[in-house]
Parts: structure tokens; C-alpha cells; sequence
């Protein structure tokens, strides 16, 4: 599912290229495009079950990701490979910190607790490996915050 939340945002930037350069038409045959593949990802998962549902919407995001990186592609040279290489330090980072919360969650029985034993296990996890790793994005929102924070006492 964590892949999921990083290819989507990476599709909707593609799909925003078109927009900026004046090709709605393309942007909504793409978008047309997505659409039976998502259906056909909830007609073929429902029976399952909401795991399998998951599952299937996590499968037509990566699917969706390489028809929506098509035109971009072909436009500027920025195609699938391309940006894979460049978003791959943080599906690692991704995959990194959410092994620890899988076993961190499953020591205790209480929903609340593994709500928030896992996320706090999470953020503290992805946080270091983006220090450890210098993701440019840590940093940026990190000044970001700090001219909030000088902002609010400075007023």
C-alpha cells in the first residue's frame, strides 16, 4: 500500500505536464484509459475481500503509473525508468521502515496502541533513513518549518 501512496502522486505530476502544455485531449484519453483498469481491478477483487481489494488498487496504481509516464516520456525524455531511478532512494526508505512497524504492531492487541506505537515507529524510522540517506525533501520541509516557527515568534 506504501507503494501506492508514492506512484500516485508521481502519476498526477505526469498527467499535470500535459495540462501545462496545453494537452488536455491527451490528458483525458489517459485518463479514460485508467478508468476500465480500475473497474476491472474492483470487479475481479471484490469477491475476495477488502485485502484483495487493496491489493488490486495497488496493482492498477503501478499499471496506471507506466501508461500516465508514457507521455511525458515521449514529450521530454522523462519517461518510467527514468523517474523509477529517480523516486527509488524513497520506495527504499519506504520498504525500510515499514518492515519494523509490521512487527511492532503485532506485539500488541489493542487497535489504539498499534495505531500509534506504529506510526510513531514509522515516522521516527523513514525520518532517520531520509537523514542517513540526504533526501533533498527532508531538508526543504525542515527549513520550511523553522520560518514557520520564527514567523509564529516573531509575532
Amino acid at each position: 500500500m506504501c507503494f501506492a501512496r508514492i506512484v500516485y502522486p508521481i502519476s498526477v505530476i505526469n498527467m499535470n505536464i500535459l495540462n501545462a502544455i496545453g494537452r488536455s485531449d491527451l490528458y483525458l484519453k489517459v485518463d479514460l484509459l485508467q478508468f476500465p483498469i480500475i473497474i476491472f481491478a474492483l470487479i475481479v477483487t471484490i469477491p475476495y475481500g477488502v485485502k484483495a481489494m487493496v491489493i488490486g488498487q495497488v496493482v492498477s496504481s503501478v499499471i496506471g503509473f507506466f501508461i500516465y509516464a508514457y507521455l511525458p516520456g515521449k514529450f521530454y525524455g522523462y519517461g518510467a525508468y527514468a523517474q523509477i531511478k529517480d523516486f527509488s532512494p524513497i520506495i527504499l526508505i519506504t520498504i525500510l521502515s515499514g518492515i519494523p512497524v509490521y512487527f511492532v504492531v503485532h506485539f500488541f492487541e489493542m487497535l489504539i496502541v498499534q495505531l500509534i506505537l506504529g506510526g510513531l515507529t514509522g515516522l521516527f524510522i523513514y525520518l532517520t533513513l531520509s537523514y542517513i540517506f540526504k533526501i533533498k525533501e527532508l531538508f526543504e520541509i525542515k527549513s520550511v518549518l523553522l520560518k514557520l516557527l520564527n514567523r509564529k515568534t516573531k509575532s
